[in-house]
């Protein structure tokens, strides 16, 4: 006996339906249990900080003589967070601009006439190629197949089931 699928997943996950406040609130929850878990760890990152020489870094970084570090690290915090800060409006203004505009279209499906048309191939050939699951096709100057080899055939329907 082979176990079925529920019809429905066991977490429904559905963004959309709820009220701001009420994502705004999930989203507080999220980000307190992620503070949470990294306060959790601090204390194995101190240790592996400690372990690697991390009192190195104190000692040149935050030595209360020497300022022009400190002021470098804080150089590269204020680009980093102005960086992300840029992205973030960037893809806000996106997502405000574009939103509920779907420009793309689906491709129309291609006939068998039109691919026989198209590469001037006869109807065995077609019908060799919706067979084939690998081919080598060799094309003339224009486009059209003259050759045609199956490298490996499509299973048949039975073969895949069984």
């Amino acid at each position: 006996m082979t176990p079925r699928t529920p019809e429905h997943p066991a977490i429904i996950n559905r963004p959309d339906l709820l009220s701001f406040h009420r994502r705004a609130m999930f989203s507080g929850i999220t980000l307190f249990a992620w503070v949470l878990w990294f306060y959790l760890f601090l204390p194995l990152v101190s240790a592996i900080a400690w372990w690697a020489g991390a009192e190195l870094f104190a000692s040149y970084m935050l030595d209360p003589h020497e300022r022009t570090y400190l002021i470098t690290l804080m150089f590269y915090v204020i680009v980093i967070v102005v960086a992300g800060l840029v992205i973030f409006a960037w893809s806000r203004y996106n997502q405000l601009r574009f939103q509920g505009h779907d420009r793309r279209e689906a491709t129309p499906s291609v006939s068998d006439t039109m691919i026989q048309a198209r590469f001037g191939l006869d109807a065995e050939s077609l019908r060799q190629i919706h067979h084939s699951q690998i081919m080598r096709f060799e094309l003339d100057d224009k486009g059209r197949i003259i050759s045609l080899s199956t490298i490996r055939a499509r299973p048949r329907q039975q073969d895949r089931i069984a």
